[in-house]
C-alpha cells in the first residue's frame, strides 16, 4: 500500500515531468499542447493542495518551488508570445485598413461591361 508521502513523491514527479514537457511546447511554440498540458497538471496540483503540508517532505517541497520557477517562466514565455501575436495583428490590420482605402483607385473597369444606353 502506498503511503502518503510516497504518493506525493509520484505526484510531484509527474508535475516535474508536465513542467518539463510544458516548457519545451513553449519553446516550440506548440500552445495547444501547453492547454492540454495545464488540463493534465490541474488535478495533480489541486491533490497536492488538498494533503496538506504534514505530508510533504522538505525534499518535496524544494521540488515542487523548482516546479513553480519552471511553470512560472513558461508562463512569462506565453505572455510574450501573446503580446507578440498581438502586435502582428495590430499590423495586420493597420495593412488591411491601408489597402481598402487605396483600393478603389486600382480598380480597373472592363471596357465591354453593360452599360446603360438610352435611346429617343
Amino acid at each position: 500500500m502506498e503511503t502518503p508521502v510516497q504518493r506525493c513523491e509520484r505526484i510531484v514527479a509527474a508535475l516535474e515531468d508536465l513542467a518539463a514537457q510544458e516548457a519545451a511546447s513553449v519553446a516550440q511554440g506548440d500552445f495547444a499542447a501547453v492547454q492540454a498540458l495545464h488540463e493534465r497538471t490541474a488535478p495533480l496540483v489541486e491533490f497536492l493542495s488538498s494533503v496538506g503540508s504534514a505530508a510533504m517532505a522538505a525534499g518535496l517541497r524544494r521540488r515542487l518551488i523548482a516546479v513553480y520557477e519552471l511553470r512560472h517562466r513558461s508562463g512569462e514565455a506565453v505572455a510574450q508570445a501573446m503580446a507578440q501575436t498581438r502586435l502582428e495583428l495590430a499590423q495586420t490590420q493597420a495593412s488591411q485598413r491601408r489597402v481598402a482605402r487605396i483600393a478603389p483607385a486600382y480598380i480597373q473597369h472592363d471596357a465591354r461591361s453593360p452599360r446603360l444606353q438610352v435611346v429617343g
